[in-house]
């Protein structure tokens, strides 16, 4: 074999060659980033869903020793500006440790919760407030424990977080079940 053949096969790339791999990256580096920033979006926003409802766990177990549900003075971590940051959790506000409510590290949402009291003892709500995006539009996990009345029909007088949507989204509040109230606009 000639040594002017071999030469000629060890060349390397072309510069053509060169930049269709680089657009091929380019291309495929724009598919996947946006994705993984939607992935990494709901991966966050699941928080509010789980707490709530280790929330709705702490609040019934409470009314078991007590009969009548929790009410913490103010939500936790307070203060939170609802911006989509993490803030660490306030372990030794005596209103929450009640409610035996411990998540894990530093949280993303603003959480509250509210008893009631007289003849509404028997109703509560957890929610979860934040702007993940900080686009203005507010997510709210919420759940509702109402009460029924004498004709059987559900009686739900306590007022959700200001944040968490505004009469219209309140009023499709589901009973009983964790659901997302106010969800954010690109989810």
């Amino acid at each position: 074999m000639s040594s002017r053949s071999l030469a000629s096969r060890a060349r390397g790339f072309t510069l053509v060659e060169l930049m269709i791999v680089v657009a091929i990256i380019g291309l495929l580096s724009a598919i996947a980033i946006p994705n993984y920033l939607r992935f990494q979006m709901r991966a966050r926003r699941s928080e509010g869903s789980v707490n709530v409802g280790a929330l709705r766990t702490g609040q019934l177990s409470y009314y078991g020793l007590w009969g009548e549900f929790a009410s913490p003075r103010s939500p936790n971590p307070d203060p939170h500006p609802l911006d989509g940051t993490r803030r660490p959790w306030n372990y030794s506000d005596p209103d929450w440790q009640m409610l035996a409510f411990d998540p894990d590290g530093e949280v993303y949402f603003q959480y509250w919760t509210q008893g009631g009291r007289g003849a509404e003892r028997v109703t509560f709500y957890a929610a979860a407030i934040t702007d993940l995006d900080q686009d203005g539009n507010f997510a709210c996990w919420a759940f509702a424990k109402p009460r029924r009345d004498s004709s059987g029909a559900l009686v739900f007088n306590l007022q959700l977080p200001e944040n968490c949507g505004d009469d219209a989204d309140r009023a499709k509040l589901r009973y009983d079940e964790v659901h997302l109230v106010t969800p954010e606009s690109h989810y």
